[in-house]
C-alpha cells in the first residue's frame, strides 16, 4: 500500500514540475500575457484541472519562480565564483559578474514575466519583507563579497558593507525598474554591462 502512495506521490510531483517547467519556457518564448493555461497544460500534457490543483493562477508561477531564484544565487556562487574561473580574481570582478548573473536570472522569463513579478511583489507584504531581508541569498552574497574585498583592501572601506550594499541594491532596481519601463525593448546585458561595470568600479574600488 506504501508503495503505491509513494509511486503517486512521485507521479504528482513530475506534473507539477512538468506545469512548472512549461510555464516558464512558454513565458520566456510568447510572453506572459500571451500564455494561457490551455497552453501551458497543453504544453506539459497534463489537464486544466492538473493545474488549479498545483497553481491558483499563472502569477503564482511567477512568484515561485522569483523564490527560487535564492537557490540560482547560491549555485552561481558556489560553483562559478568559487570555481577556478574566478581563482585569483579580485572581490570587485566577483561581485560585478554576480550582480550581472543575478539581472540575467530576473530578465529570463521577458519583461511581462518581470512586471508581473514587480506588481506582486509590490501588493504583498510578504515577498516585499522577503526582497528585504538581509539573509536572503542575494543580499548575503553581495554583503560577503564587500566584506571581503575590504579585509583585503580591494573595496573602499570608508562606507560601510550595508551601504554599498544599498548601492548595488538601487543599480540593480533601477535598471530593472528602466528595463520594464521601456518594456523590455533592449538587452540589458548589451546595452548596460559595460556601464555598471564602470558605475561599480568606481564607487567599490578604493
Amino acid at each position: 500500500m506504501s508503495a503505491k502512495q509513494s509511486k503517486r506521490q512521485i507521479k504528482s510531483e513530475e506534473n507539477k514540475r512538468k506545469i512548472y517547467e512549461s510555464a516558464i519556457n512558454l513565458f520566456q518564448k510568447f510572453g506572459y500575457e500571451n500564455v494561457s493555461v490551455n497552453d501551458i497544460v497543453h504544453d506539459s500534457g497534463t489537464s486544466v484541472g492538473s493545474f488549479y490543483y498545483y497553481y491558483s493562477s499563472k502569477e503564482e508561477l511567477v512568484l515561485i519562480y522569483i523564490k527560487s531564484e535564492e537557490t540560482m544565487y547560491t549555485d552561481f556562487y558556489n560553483s562559478t565564483l568559487c570555481g577556478t574561473e574566478f581563482d585569483g580574481r579580485s572581490e570587485i570582478d566577483k561581485l560585478i559578474a554576480f550582480v550581472l548573473y543575478s539581472i540575467e536570472v530576473t530578465h529570463y522569463g521577458g519583461q511581462e514575466f518581470s512586471r508581473i513579478a514587480l506588481c506582486s511583489f509590490l501588493r504583498d507584504d510578504k515577498y516585499v519583507r522577503m526582497a528585504l531581508n538581509p539573509e536572503r541569498s542575494f543580499a548575503r552574497i553581495i554583503l560577503s563579497l564587500i566584506k571581503e574585498g575590504q579585509s583585503k583592501g580591494t573595496i573602499r572601506q570608508d562606507k560601510s558593507a550595508e551601504q554599498l550594499f544599498r548601492i548595488v541594491n538601487l543599480l540593480v532596481d533601477g535598471m530593472d525598474l528602466d528595463w520594464c519601463m521601456n518594456r523590455g525593448d533592449y538587452d540589458p546585458m548589451s546595452r548596460d554591462k559595460d556601464i555598471l561595470t564602470f558605475l561599480l568600479k568606481q564607487i567599490f574600488c578604493p
